[in-house]
């Protein structure tokens, strides 16, 4: 066999032991409209600014444009809030594509959560879980080997594998005083279960895989200025990976609701952020594009990354529910 295949298998191994040491989950430039995918536990984004309890939406994302094997994510997902007396149930569910290379996973998850409050638009705290399933693969597709039956590209159970997912998240919100600022935060980790896989032929040659967890904190703050429907938003994302370095993303956005918005962010990685979006009609639809682009030497060669984001919100009677 042509020593192209081992050395890929070696390769993928080695890349997921160093990748222990960084982040390993999709990143996303617009966070807050991935907010549920973020922290199962996490209230619909558009309740605090719209009333809003549900929504739909999708994504698309390009890291790295212009290089081969560039890593891309798509993801569709959708959250209810069931508004009750004292424990409210949080709905919700996500299906994820992330590919980086020959490597790729997809995950279909339902997230279920419960929000204690006796008046959710004063203030209130949940708890979530999100359970799924993800399919890892290695795609062998185009490697030369010298025996086209040998059993590394014949066995199915070295190029991909089904394992099960769990989420958990806590999350709080506040409003200040009588107005409409609100303050909020949560914490979460996505993957508790983390993952150890490990590839075996017949032969009894092995790869193993594996993937940790990550620990996320999200913050923010929402103010309402005093122009009706103008906003501020101002929010960050903590991220925590063993032996890795603690890593922080910051982000501003200034929004005119039932207009746009615009806003611009910064990470500890050296990552600028700029995003824009379109509200239409009076925040019930939401297009939204995200830019990223490094300032750091070790990472500008790996070019620029682009985001887009379209989401549809319902329920409510905030700005413009009569339409």
């Amino acid at each position: 066999m042509n020593k192209t295949l081992p050395d890929l298998l070696f390769f993928v191994a080695c890349l997921f032991a160093l990748e222990i040491n960084a982040q390993q989950l999709p990143l996303f430039t617009q966070y807050r409209e991935q907010i549920g995918v973020i922290n199962p536990a996490a209230m619909v984004s558009g309740y605090l600014l719209y009333d809003q309890t549900g929504s739909v939406g999708a994504s698309v994302r390009q890291q790295w444009v212009g290089k081969d094997g560039s890593p891309q994510t798509q993801l569709i997902q959708g959250s209810y809030f069931s508004k009750r007396d004292r424990v409210s149930p949080l709905l919700g569910g996500h299906i994820i594509h992330d590919k980086a290379g020959r490597v790729s996973t997809i995950g279909v998850y339902g997230r279920y959560g419960a929000v204690i409050s006796n008046d959710p638009d004063e203030a209130g705290i949940a708890g979530g879980i999100a359970v799924g399933v993800v399919q890892f693969r290695v795609d062998l597709n185009g490697i030369i080997a010298r025996d086209a039956d040998d059993d590394l590209l014949a066995d199915q159970s070295l190029q991909k594998r089904i394992y099960p997912d769990v989420g958990l998240g806590m999350y709080a919100w506040k409003r200040l005083g009588r107005g409409e600022d609100y303050i909020v935060g949560g914490f979460s980790i996505p993957q508790v279960l983390g993952l150890d896989v490990t590839f075996r032929n017949e032969l009894d040659k092995k790869f193993n895989l594996n993937r940790v967890r990550h620990f996320y904190a999200l913050a923010g703050w929402i103010h309402h200025l005093e122009a009706d429907g103008y906003l501020l938003e101002l929010n960050g994302w903590f991220k925590y990976v063993p032996n890795a370095p603690f890593h922080f993303d910051a982000n501003c956005r200034y929004q005119i609701a039932g207009v746009f918005w615009m806003g611009a962010g910064y990470g500890m990685s050296r990552a600028f952020h700029l995003e824009a979006g379109l509200l239409i009609p009076y925040s019930r639809i939401k297009v939204g594009y995200g830019f990223d682009f490094n300032t750091s030497n070790k990472i500008l060669a790996f070019g620029q990354s682009h985001e887009i984001n379209i989401s549809y919100g319902f329920g409510g009677d905030r700005f413009g529910d009569q339409y």
